[in-house]
């Protein structure tokens, strides 16, 4: 959270800030030694989950050129329901599901600058790769 505050995205009352706040409760339940929480344990796993992914974007996307690119990206992937399953409509059309589109995006690209591969965020596209001479555009898709 403070390299994503440290670029100008606020995290502040964003799905990011709740995963904080239940993994705060899970260790503050551990230290106090107890093994009940006030949510569901589902919403804890969820804010596991998703903080881990949180963690790999950060890892690589610190490695990544800070663009206005990053930055919007960062942005939207901050919004979003809490839980994917909430992207789910009643009628099971998909709906507000680009953050964690984007979060797959910036988990790809991450993984990339992290084995060391020139890795860059285009205006248009998810990403673009230089590897031995050769320019890859990659279009990455959650299924």
């Amino acid at each position: 959270m403070t390299w994503l505050e440290s670029l100008g995205i606020r995290t502040q009352n964003t799905r990011l800030a709740s995963y904080r706040i239940r993994l705060d409760e899970v260790i503050a339940a551990r230290t106090a030694g107890r093994k009940t929480l006030s949510e569901p344990n589902t919403a804890y796993w969820v804010a596991m989950s998703e903080a881990a992914e949180v963690c790999r974007i950060v890892e690589g996307a610190q490695r990544l050129a800070t663009t206005d690119a990053l930055k919007q990206r960062l942005q939207v992937l901050r919004s979003g329901p809490y839980a994917a399953a909430d992207e789910w409509m009643p009628d099971g059309r998909r709906a507000n599901h680009r953050p964690r589109d984007i979060g797959f995006e910036l988990v790809s690209g991450s993984f990339f600058a992290k084995a060391g591969i020139d890795t860059r965020l285009p205006r248009e596209g998810d990403l673009e790769c230089r590897l031995r001479g050769h320019r890859i555009l990659i279009e990455c898709k959650r299924i």
